[in-house]
């Protein structure tokens, strides 16, 4: 089996001497802490001796997330937690078919990779820019609206540490992507049962990333309301069935409303994210991969009116921990594996 392409990345630059700075917009990220960890403990494999530690601790987690995960088809369960001041207003999109809007969007990843134990390598920033069209196309049973989308133009680079043979291959699966079409269901309250969209059969596994991140932008970009009626400082939970690139995992997040105007929301959500062991595979890859441990975290904000299509802005980031097992040329190796990916949406 070959790496996953992000790896691949990190490996190309494991041989610069170069530490990529860290960005001053985005929120801090949990940070490789050494090239060279300590010896592993007797009897533990030198993955998980060097990076045991909280962000795998499942006697912490909430009860939501200790178990199998649900489908992404179900949907979610929501909890009100709190509240809020004057409890009145009840949240529900307003958008009606045939409405159409442009989605301005930058997602960007990056990962670090141990293997063996052993610091490989940290990758730069990989940066998409996206000029979507949504078009509410019609209302299913159910009352669920369809949305249409087109992908009119996307650049992607690597921000630091270029290589003309990546960003040569990075260029051919944007050629790729540009045109995609798909769609997505949302019901009122913001449950996106599915995102329909997917590279061409053909296409180079960046592409097949490219995708898988903006198929986990629209369900973060997009909140689940509360049946109740919610208010200022109003907080709900959030259990749902969420794809971390080809692996089943449990979200739980909480969401709370720091401003209200009308239509107009402004969310800011706390996520975490468990899975249980499993084989899994990453979009555009033929073999699959065992997963031993997988842990995530992240925070965003999000400022919506509820009669448009897309966020008057957002910002989320996510950091995704996982420790996995693969083979290679019929050695099976261990790897940790730390990717961030952050969306980005501009004020309006």
């Amino acid at each position: 089996m070959r790496l996953p392409i992000i790896i691949l990345i990190a490996l190309s630059f494991a041989c610069s001497k170069k530490e990529d700075s860290v960005p001053t917009e985005q929120v801090s990220e949990t940070e490789v802490s050494a090239a060279k960890p300590d010896a592993p403990a007797e009897n533990a494999t030198p993955t998980e001796a060097a990076w045991a530690g909280s962000q795998f601790d499942q006697a912490g987690l909430p009860a939501e997330l200790q178990g199998p995960a649900p489908s992404q088809g179900e949907r979610p369960s929501l909890r009100v937690v709190e509240p809020g001041s004057n409890p009145s207003h009840r949240l529900r999109w307003e958008v009606k078919p045939g409405f159409e809007q442009m989605l301005s969007m930058n997602l960007r990843s990056r990962a670090k990779v141990l293997i063996g134990g052993v610091l490989a390598a940290k990758a730069p920033w990989h940066s998409a820019t996206y000029a979507i069209k949504l078009k509410a196309e019609k209302v299913e049973p159910g009352g669920a609206l369809r949305v249409a989308v087109t992908i009119d133009e996307l650049e992607a680079q690597y921000e630091e540490g270029k290589s003309p043979a990546l960003n040569e291959r990075l260029a051919k699966a944007v050629a790729q992507l540009r045109g995609l079409t798909g769609a997505y269901t949302m019901d009122p309250r913001g449950w996106v049962k599915s995102v329909e969209l997917g590279a061409p059969p053909d296409a180079l596994r960046e592409a097949h990333d490219m995708v898988d991140n903006l198929k986990w932008a629209f369900h973060q970009m997009i909140p689940s309301l509360p049946q109740e009626r919610v208010g200022v400082g109003t907080q709900w939970t959030v259990h749902r069935g969420a794809m971390q690139g080809g692996i089943a995992a449990n979200e739980l997040s909480t969401m709370q409303i720091s401003k209200l105007q009308g239509t107009r929301v402004d969310i800011k959500t706390q996520s975490q994210q468990a899975a249980q062991p499993q084989t899994f595979q990453l979009p555009g890859y033929p073999v699959p991969m065992e997963l031993v441990k997988f842990a995530a975290e992240g925070k965003g904000e999000v400022w919506w009116d509820l009669r448009e299509l897309t966020p008057r802005t957002a910002r989320v980031i996510f950091t995704v921990h996982g420790v996995f097992i693969y083979d290679k040329d019929g050695e099976r190796l261990s790897m940790f594996n730390t990717t961030t990916r952050s969306l980005r949406i501009p004020a309006k």
